[in-house]
């Protein structure tokens, strides 16, 4: 929604906005010791009188952000890890890029290739990966559980030792950037495929490794999709966006309870709140989720 407050509790142009947190996160970072919290409450109000003590709070988990370079997010499909890995590159102000790694993609994906130019010379042409290596910023490894295990083994150096070797494109290896963050996201644990995420692969022990430490589970979240759903309705469609909400959520209470292999998802929810504010009827979007369901599943769907 339009920020509702803007230019009363904080400044209502974005560039004196981010200059006055970077400002207060700037001031309080000399007080920022100590062993980083496990929690934290912070304090919401006008950024005049609360600024300070927020910032106060969240420059004491500096130190772990500078700790933490890669990360491996675990979720179910369509929870947003995708979405939520561009949100905090954009709130590191770190320029994103990814990959989309299925079974298929190779080497090339992740290091560029050799191509003749203009004038007929041979010159490498870094992928977005050795692009954020090199210059700085944050890539994603989507999906990172349907790569093809070896492929991955070729970064275990960079990801690890911050080192990339490019013998074809240049003799000196490359030093990681020391703003470049890597993040992946997968379905499953690395472990193999399952009655669900039938294209994953089980991946090699030393490319898990390396984000062991790393890992964060991202699931549903309700009041994120409320949120989601209302954003996507309109003044009309709002009373049916939350009757689908509450039919969503039985539907994903059923799913868990009878270990249904379906998803109800973020996703599905935000397709739904669209569908509805142009007019479909909340009947048919029942209808059109259900299509591939067993007879079984249905009842118990239904009933759900």
């Amino acid at each position: 929604r339009p920020p509702a407050v803007a230019g009363s509790f904080y400044p209502a142009n974005a560039s004196q906005l981010a200059a006055a947190v970077r400002a207060y996160l700037a001031d309080a970072a000399e007080s920022a010791n100590g062993t980083p919290p496990k929690a934290l409450i912070v304090p919401h109000a006008g950024y005049i009188y609360s600024g300070p003590v927020a910032a106060t709070s969240y420059a004491r988990l500096a130190p772990c952000a500078a700790r933490i370079t890669r990360v491996l997010l675990i979720g179910p499909a369509g929870c947003g890890k995708t979405h939520l890995a561009g949100q905090v590159a954009e709130a590191l102000d770190l320029k994103f890029s990814l990959n989309s790694m299925s079974e298929g993609a190779s080497e090339a994906h992740l290091f560029g290739r050799m191509l003749p130019g203009n004038d007929g010379a041979w010159a490498h042409q870094p992928a977005p990966f050795v692009t954020a290596f090199r210059d700085g910023g944050m890539h994603l490894l989507d999906e990172i559980d349907a790569a093809e295990p070896n492929m991955l083994v070729s970064i275990n150096t960079a990801i690890a030792n911050k080192t990339l070797s490019l013998p074809f494109a240049q003799a000196e290896p490359i030093a990681a950037h020391e703003d470049f963050v890597l993040i992946a996201s997968a379905n499953t644990y690395g472990n193999g495929a399952d009655r669900q995420y039938v294209g994953r692969n089980q991946l090699d022990a030393a490319t898990m490794d390396r984000f062991k430490l790393g890992r964060v589970l991202v699931d549903y979240d309700r009041a994120l999709e409320r949120k989601l759903a209302e954003a996507h309705s309109s003044e009309e469609s709002a009373a049916a966006a939350d009757a689908m909400l509450l039919w969503a959520w039985r539907v994903r209470d059923c799913i868990m309870q009878h270990k249904l292999r379906r998803i109800m998802s973020t996703r599905n929810i935000i397709d739904a709140a669209k569908l509805l504010r142009v007019g479909v009827t909340l009947d048919s979007v029942r209808a059109t989720y259900f299509m591939d369901w067993t007879d079984d599943e249905k009842a118990k769907g239904v009933r759900a």
